[in-house]
C-alpha cells in the first residue's frame, strides 16, 4: 500500500484483459467482506504464481494504432500523463519490462535508474492518403546495448522482434543476462488461449413428440426413453477475465429407442380400430459447438451457462410400424417413415465446474424435427445430465 503496509489476502483476480484501475480486496476467502482500493491506494499487487503490478505515474502515447479504427494525423499530439498499475513482465538487474492494456497494447520499459519510457508503436495517417507505421521500440532496445558486449544475435531478434509479449519478454530476458541477472519473469502459463481436452458421460430422458397430422399414425404418443451419452471434445477460451467465455466443440455418441401406441380408425367399420405401434432406434454421432458464459468464477471453480447448436449424423434401426386388429388381422410395415441422415438441433446449457478437473451440466434439446415431412412432424425434447473431465 501508499501508507508502507503489506496486505494478504484475496482479491477479485480475474487474469485481466485490460490492466485494473481498482482491487476488491478480502482477507476472508469467502469475501464475504470486500475492500476496494484504488490505483491511487495501491503500491503494488502480488497474484502469487500468476501476475505482479506495480503502481507508476507514466506518460503514454493514446494514438490508435489499429489500421480499422479512424487514425490519427502525423502532426496530431498523442501523449499524456496518467496513473496506472503496470503489469510486470520481467524484473532485472539492468531492465524492467512492464505492459499496460487500456484502449491499446503499450509496453515499457526501465532502467536500472527508475525511468520508466514507452515503448513506442506508432501508426499514423499522412494526408488521410497513406498509413505510416513506425517501429520505434527496435531502435529503443537498441540504445540500452550501447557500450555492452552484445551479440549480433541479440541484435537480431531485436530488429525482428514484433510488439508483443511473446517477442519483447526472451528479448529482454537476454538484455539482462549480458551484464547482469533476471529476477522475475511472468508465469508461462498466462497464455493467450488456452485449449483444453475433456472426455464426459452421461445420460438423460428424451421424448418425442408428434405434431401436424398423419392418417397412419393417428392420434398416436411416444412413450419416454433413456439416453446414453458419451462425448470428446475441447474448449477454447482466453486466460484473461479467467476464461469468461469458452467456446466448445465437441463430438458426441447416444443412442435413444422411441416406441408409440395409438388408434387408428378403420375406414369401412366405424365400430372397431387398429392398436397401432411404431418402435425404432436411433443414433447420434453429433458434432456440436457451443459458447459458454462462467458468470460465477474464481481460480478452480466456475458456474457456467451457454447455447449451442448440434448436426446429428443419424443411423436408424428397428424402424417398424405395426396394426393390430380381432376382427382385420395384423399387418406391419418396415421402414414407414423415412428419416434423414443428417438433422440439426440447438441446446442449452447449464453446469458447474470444480477443482478445474470435473463439470457436471444438465443440457436441454429441443424445437428441431427428426422429419422432413410438410404436414406433420416428430420432435424430440431430450434433457441429459453429463460429467466431464479435463485433461
Amino acid at each position: 500500500m501508499n501508507n508502507g503496509d503489506t496486505l494478504y489476502g484475496w482479491i477479485n483476480y480475474y487474469n485481466w484483459e485490460k490492466n485494473p484501475s481498482s482491487i476488491g480486496f478480502s482477507k476472508d476467502s469467502a469475501k464475504r467482506s470486500i475492500i476496494t482500493y484504488s490505483k491511487y491506494d495501491i503500491a503494488a499487487v502480488e497474484v502469487t504464481g500468476l501476475d505482479r503490478y506495480y503502481k507508476a505515474i507514466v506518460t503514454k502515447d493514446i494514438r490508435p494504432i489499429n489500421t480499422t479504427d479512424q487514425l490519427w494525423d502525423e502532426g496530431v499530439i498523442s501523449m499524456v500523463t496518467d496513473t496506472v498499475l503496470l503489469r510486470v513482465l520481467v524484473k532485472g538487474s539492468m531492465l524492467n519490462l512492464y505492459e499496460l492494456v487500456d484502449d491499446k497494447t503499450h509496453f515499457f520499459i526501465q532502467n536500472q535508474e527508475g525511468v520508466i519510457t514507452e515503448l513506442f508503436y506508432k501508426v499514423a495517417s499522412k494526408n488521410n492518403s497513406t498509413i505510416n507505421i513506425q517501429k520505434i521500440y527496435i531502435n529503443q532496445l537498441r540504445s540500452y546495448l550501447i557500450n555492452l558486449p552484445a551479440s549480433e544475435e541479440i541484435m537480431k531478434k531485436i530488429s525482428n522482434s514484433g510488439y508483443t509479449e511473446k517477442s519483447l519478454v526472451p528479448i529482454v530476458i537476454e538484455m539482462n543476462k549480458i551484464s547482469g541477472t533476471v529476477k522475475y519473469v511472468v508465469a508461462k502459463g498466462n497464455k493467450k488461449t488456452l485449449f483444453t481436452p475433456f472426455a464426459g458421460a452421461g445420460g438423460g430422458y428424451s421424448d418425442l413428440r408428434l405434431s401436424g397430422t398423419n392418417s397412419m399414425l393417428g392420434n398416436m404418443r411416444f412413450s419416454g426413453a433413456f439416453v446414453p451419452f458419451i462425448a470428446v471434445g475441447v474448449e477454447i477460451a482466453s486466460p484473461r477475465n479467467l476464461q469468461a467465455f469458452a467456446l466448445r466443440l465437441e463430438a458426441s455418441c447416444s443412442r435413444i429407442a422411441y416406441k408409440g401406441n395409438g388408434t387408428q380408425d378403420i375406414p369401412v367399420n366405424d365400430n372397431e380400430k387398429y392398436i397401432t405401434g411404431y418402435a425404432f432406434t436411433q443414433v447420434n454421432i453429433s458434432p456440436t459447438i457451443a459458447l459458454l458464459y462462467n458468470f460465477i468464477r474464481n481460480e478452480s471453480s466456475r458456474i457456467y451457462a451457454g447455447a449451442g447448436v448440434a448436426c446429428n449424423i443419424a443411423s436408424y434401426s428397428g424402424n417398424s410400424y405395426k396394426q393390430t386388429n380381432a376382427v382385420y388381422g395384423n399387418k406391419e410395415r418396415e421402414h414407414y417413415l423415412y428419416f434423414p441422415k443428417t438433422w440439426t438441433s440447438p441446446f442449452f446449457i447449464l453446469g458447474a465446474r470444480v477443482n478445474k478437473k470435473f463439470s457436471v451440466e444438465i443440457d436441454g434439446h429441443f424445437i428441431s424435427s427428426i422429419t422432413n415431412y410438410s404436414f406433420w412432424s416428430l420432435t424430440p425434447t431430450t434433457v441429459m445430465g453429463q460429467v466431464r473431465y479435463y485433461f
